[in-house]
């Protein structure tokens, strides 16, 4: 049932807590007298009669009852409150002795008894279901089935909410064109338990005909008295509630354990009754009283293991994470959300010590003094003084609620639609009729150019217009194509949404381009900021839809089919600028300041959302902003000696910029404010601090593992001096853990002025952008000598972020994540003067970060530079010089560069042993490697001995330490010498080991089941081998993506797998895709790809093209003599192969599939 009147709604969230709950009634109380005072009013209002909907918990839930089923004054209900509270929890009714043995304190029976005395007395029926569907105020409470706990089931006083299909799901347009008044589907989370648990369960939209076959009929008869006890049926207090429908019999407890603050229940509930284009008037939550933080100490034994149960009970009962979750939605100043919870005091009152509500009483009225402000805001929405803020209930509720009509497709990269998007309707027509369907062919080709000055508003304009016209495509792909990184990484992002619809292949850009070159399927693809030429990243053929966004018209490919998107008119810029900040009084003069203004911001969207954005939060009227814009303006001139060559557009940009951050610096330091200036402070200290890095894909997981893994040496003035340190940031608390609040309350600052925007990435993860103009004006506006000491503070802050260890798989994934941010500050900071040394270890973190990503030949680079600035220091005997040239010698060997690093690794080696003895174990690790490398080069002569040497004795010393990388190298060489039993032997229990330590994700693991499923194959299981195989190419695609280089060996030794068993098709396909994965990543810098080139040439070869496959194998042999030796086993075989073929091709040999060599096998080492 949504809202016809158009009227906003208010919403009452009531939480559980025992006694605790008077703590509510005495805010409520406070509301309503100020209520009764603001509108004249002879007697005290009901709060039924300002809240359209309440929901309650346990002793919430028994208010809410009261409130709305009794219709009861605050008056009488606190009179009430205390009456029962003294029946129900009086010595009288304790268990004492039988709740030892039940598990509850006290009797229900009381309960039930006054709750049926007062339904006879108010003579308002048994029924919780209210008969007049009209009534103003409806209410729920909340419960859960003792079996299934954490899943809140509602009792309602009002028929449950329709779940229907909305209807326009094929008619475009420009605007929202959903209403109020249009019914909404629900699909809530919580348990109606006949229709609305199956459809969070099942993801159904069923209507509610399908509750006529539910014997409990969605509980339309149950009785008020039920509903009472089954929300308070505490299990520590009260008995279980169990309900009997016609044979069939529920146990209930109450809703505390999941759902203690049902905020997020009566937003659902709200939104499917109203509809989610209804708006929110204030939603008023109310505490009973914060519990006190999660705390164990320093005890133990018995007291310890008590601790840890009554913190269990806490988190599953915590009120707070909801709050601060919805507070994150609903910005503080958008005036819509409050929140009254008593901060301290309550904690030392037990939930059943009725004697002590005068106590909770007067602790109230000191905290409803405090936040005094706070309540009179909320009553002027009540009585309609204040105008709602705009605060959309389908924005903030958790589940499907129609929201999006039709439904959107969620597309990684698409930027969020601001809310305060208008005009550009002749563009969104434009691109309509660009783009519109044949219906015969709807997929045919359509490509279109949107091209305008920078800060115009492309990708929003085309984001709108794919929120507006989505039902035309089945699949909608966007892609930043602002250089070949960004093109190359958008493209592996579209894998996932491609193999939804029948996509198979290795994710990217090409493989993607030709399986949309072949799709019936209709899709669009966005590719974003065009700066470049981007021919070879368009499908070819005659399907699809490509719509390119840039600034320059003539971009390449040059497009026929164009549309300008120029600054926005003055009517639009002016209806922007007061939409935006929410202006409710407008007349001819006001409008005629906002064109002036919006003259001087250039007409341009992005700095008409940041005006707008400023003037609604600051209250500012449009001639303060106007004036201060002007001082900026003057500022810029006199200071830029190259203004007259900055456009208008970019001196607008700036100005504006300026405009909001002299904001927030001034009110981070208004000391008559402390939160607002500590939130202002961390805000300018976030965005001094991004703008080093790149502007997409900002995190907080920087400042955490910043904070908790920086060396010990790190000083506080590393991170800068003064007013100017970014150290607040990364404080951390008496455990070492990093204190997140500051970040928190910093990012939602600069999200509320429209600096920073909410973006996720293909994991569905939070991040953070900024616009580029302003992250670059952002670093460029900083005097010279303050860019200096925060570029410093911002690389060493990035740098101690990348964990050395990579111990888990998290800490390899974030590895993924830092480079382009680790580009950018090296970028950023070449000019500055840093200690080498420093650099040295940034280098050195960088180059292991790379590593980590397989990226192998640009980790060289790094890594090389990162030894020889430390060895030019320190010479070769320094452990950390050992260390960081062990990491040079490791990264080329991964490359395939094998014969140049070996003479360097055991000079490495020798230099250990010198410092440190044979025996110690930085040494065995050290002889591991280089064991490693003299596999790899086949050098076979006594290393056996020595690795059995090494486990047996050496580590026996070392029994806690793993030894899986010398136990894989003796087990390579096994396999290279013929003995596979013993090679599968040690290869199972190095797997066995390596997931029991590390877990099924580790790479480490994961290398363990590649070098095993090799084995398998040799000793002719070619069917276990398949299978690990393909297990471990879904793991692999599943943790790093489709485009890992450690992805290749798998499809490498699959398509070894396929050969064997006369696949040739399939092994040559899988080959093929080894082999440009490998190039992808590498480019022509990884040796290995000559391996992939083998096992081509053998597949080619047993297909008939013996031609062909001798050019193959003899690039091949080319290769391996040039990286590996001329006697090694590798070469050997393989040139063997070749003499053959050529033999045969001279003599006219028909081809001799059986005399084919092996596939060389990909170990991972």
């Amino acid at each position: 049932m949504a809202r016809n009147d158009g009227t906003p709604v208010n919403l009452l969230a009531l939480d559980g807590g025992g006694i605790r709950g008077i703590c509510e009634l005495r805010v409520l109380d406070e509301i309503m007298k100020r209520v009764q005072k603001e509108q004249n009013l002879s007697s005290l209002p009901r709060p039924c009669d300002y809240f359209h909907l309440m929901a309650g918990t346990s002793t919430g839930g028994l208010v809410a009852i009261l409130l709305s089923q009794f219709k009861m004054t605050t008056k009488d209900a606190i009179e009430a409150y205390y009456s029962f509270s003294s029946r129900i929890f009086s010595k009288k009714n304790k268990q004492y002795r039988k709740s030892y043995f039940v598990g509850h304190e006290f009797g229900e029976a009381v309960l039930e008894q006054i709750i049926k005395e007062m339904v006879v007395e108010h003579k308002i029926g048994d029924l919780m279901l209210d008969p007049q569907p009209s009534a103003q105020s409806k209410a729920f409470v909340c419960s859960q089935q003792a079996h299934q706990q954490g899943i809140p089931v509602r009792f309602r006083t009002y028929e449950p909410p329709q779940v229907v299909r909305n209807p326009s799901l094929d008619t475009p347009s420009s605007t929202n064109t959903s209403s109020p008044s249009s019914p909404s589907p629900s699909t809530s989370p919580s348990t109606d338990m006949s229709l609305a648990s199956r459809s969070s369960k099942e993801g159904d939209t069923k209507s509610t005909t399908a509750a006529t076959s539910d014997p409990w009929n969605e509980y339309r008869d149950i009785q008020i008295w039920e509903a009472a006890r089954a929300t308070t049926a505490a299990p520590s207090f009260f008995p279980p509630m169990v309900l009997s429908r016609g044979g069939h019999t529920r146990t209930f407890i109450d809703g505390a354990m999941g759902c203690n603050n049902p905020v997020y229940e009566l937003i659902d509930e709200a939104t499917a009754l109203f509809g989610t284009d209804c708006t929110l008037g204030c939603l008023v939550s109310l505490g009973t009283g914060f519990s006190g933080p999660l705390t164990i100490g320093v005890r133990t034994g018995i007291k310890q293991k008590l601790d840890l149960l009554l913190n269990v009970k806490k988190l599953a009962t915590d009120t707070e994470t909801p709050h601060e979750n919805l507070r994150r939605q609903i910005r503080a100043e958008r005036d819509a959300y409050f929140r009254f919870q008593l901060p301290s005091g309550a904690e030392k009152i037990g939930l059943h010590q009725y004697e002590k509500l005068d106590e909770l009483s007067q602790l109230m009225q000191a905290y409803i003094e405090q936040e005094s402000s706070e309540i009179d805001k909320v009553v002027q929405i009540l009585v309609g003084n204040l105008k709602p803020q705009g605060v959309k209930l389908g924005e903030i509720a958790r589940s499907d609620h129609g929201q999006i009509c039709p439904p959107k497709k969620d597309i990684r990269g698409k930027p969020q639609v601001s809310e305060f998007f208008t005009g550009r309707e002749d563009v969104l027509r434009s691109l309509a009729e660009a783009f519109r369907p044949d219906p015969n062919r709807p997929n045919l080709k359509r490509h279109h150019l949107l091209y305008g000055q920078p800060g115009a508003g492309k990708s929003h304009t085309a984001s709108k217009f794919l929120d507006d016209y989505s039902h035309w495509f089945e699949m909608i792909f966007w892609v930043d194509a602002v250089c070949k990184e960004t093109l190359e990484g958008g493209f592996k992002q579209l894998k996932e949404a491609c193999s939804e619809h029948g996509y198979v292949g290795d994710g990217s850009a090409k493989s993607i381009m030709r399986w949309l070159e072949v799709t019936e399927k209709s899709w669009i693809l966005v590719l974003d900021d065009v700066r470049g030429d981007v021919s070879g990243y368009i499908p070819q053929g005659n399907r699809g839809a490509v719509l390119f966004t840039s600034q320059n018209k003539h971009m390449k490919p040059v497009q026929k089919s164009t549309t300008m998107l120029d600054v926005m008119s003055e009517e639009d810029a002016v209806n922007l600028l007061i939409f935006g900040a929410q202006i409710e009084e407008e007349d001819a003069g006001m409008r005629e300041e906002a064109a002036k203004l919006a003259a001087s911001l250039a007409h341009l969207p992005l700095t008409l959302e940041q005006a707008a954005t400023t003037l609604r939060i600051q209250k500012y009227k449009i001639s303060e902003y106007a004036k201060l814009l002007e001082d900026r303006h003057h500022n810029l001139l006199k200071n830029n000696s190259d203004s007259d060559n900055v456009s208008r557009v970019l001196q607008a940009v700036h100005a504006s910029f300026d405009v909001t951050y002299k904001v927030l610096n001034t009110q981070a330091h208004d000391t008559s404010k402390e939160t607002e200036a500590e939130a202002a402070k961390y805000a300018v200290q976030l965005l001094n601090l991004f703008s080093f890095y790149h502007n997409e894909g900002l995190m907080g997981g920087i400042l955490k593992r910043a904070a908790e893994n920086h060396p010990e040496d790190r000083r506080q003035d590393d991170f800068g001096a003064g007013v100017e340190s970014f150290a607040d940031l990364l404080a951390t608390d008496e455990s070492g853990k990093w204190i997140e609040y500051r970040w928190q309350l910093g990012i939602d600052l600069l999200i509320a002025y429209s600096l920073i925007k909410v973006i996720k990435d293909n994991q569905g993860r939070k991040l953070y952008s900024m616009h580029g103009l302003m992250h670059d004006w952002a670093r460029e506006r900083m005097p010279e000598y303050l860019r200096c000491i925060r570029a410093k503070a911002a690389r060493i802050i990035l740098f101690d972020s990348i964990d050395e260890s990579r111990s888990i798989t998290s800490d390899i994934l974030y590895s993924f994540r830092i480079i382009p941010h680790a580009d950018a500050v090296i970028e950023h900071t070449e000019s500055i003067d840093i200690d080498k040394l420093l650099v040295a270890e940034q280098y050195y973190r960088f180059g292991l970060a790379l590593y980590a990503a397989e990226l192998n030949f640009y980790a060289y680079k790094y890594l090389i530079d990162a030894y020889a600035i430390m060895h030019s220091h320190t010479g070769i005997f320094c452990e950390r010089t050992i260390t960081m040239g062990e990491s040079v010698a490791e990264s080329a060997r991964r490359q395939g560069l094998v014969k140049g690093t070996f003479e360097f690794s055991l000079k490495l080696l020798e230099a250990r042993q010198r410092m440190f003895g044979i025996g110690d174990l930085s040494s065995l690790r050290a002889l591991t490697k280089c064991c490693i490398m003299a596999i790899e080069l086949g050098e076979f002569d006594h290393l056996e001995v020595m690795l059995r040497v090494s486990i047996k004795e050496f580590f026996g010393m070392y029994t806690t330490e793993e030894q899986l990388a010398t136990k894989t190298a003796l087990a390579v060489l096994l396999y290279h010498s013929g003995q596979f039993d013993e090679a599968s032997d040690i290869f199972s229990g190095i797997l066995q080991e390596a997931n029991a330590k590390l877990g099924r994700s580790h790479p480490d693991t994961l290398k363990a089941i590649n070098n095993l499923s090799i084995v398998r194959t040799r000793l002719g299981d070619y069917e276990g081998a398949e299978e690990m195989l393909k297990r471990l190419a879904e793991a692999e695609e599943a943790i790093f993506g489709p485009c890992h280089v450690g992805r290749a060996s798998t499809l490498h030794n699959l398509a070894a797998v396929y050969f064997y068993q006369g696949r040739f098709e399939e092994a040559l396909k899988l080959f093929k895709e080894a082999r440009d994965l490998t190039f992808y990543i590498c480019g022509g810098y990884q040796a290995t790809i000559m391996y992939h080139i083998q096992g081509h040439a053998l597949a080619i070869y047993c297909l008939g093209n013996r031609r062909y496959a001798l050019k193959k194998i003899d690039r091949c042999c080319r290769a391996l003599e040039r990286h590996l030796t001329a006697g090694h086993i590798f070469t050997k075989e393989v040139e063997l192969q070749r003499d053959a073929w050529r033999d045969e091709e001279a003599r006219g040999i028909p081809i001799q599939p059986a005399t084919i060599s092996r596939v060389i096998p990909m170990f991972r080492l």
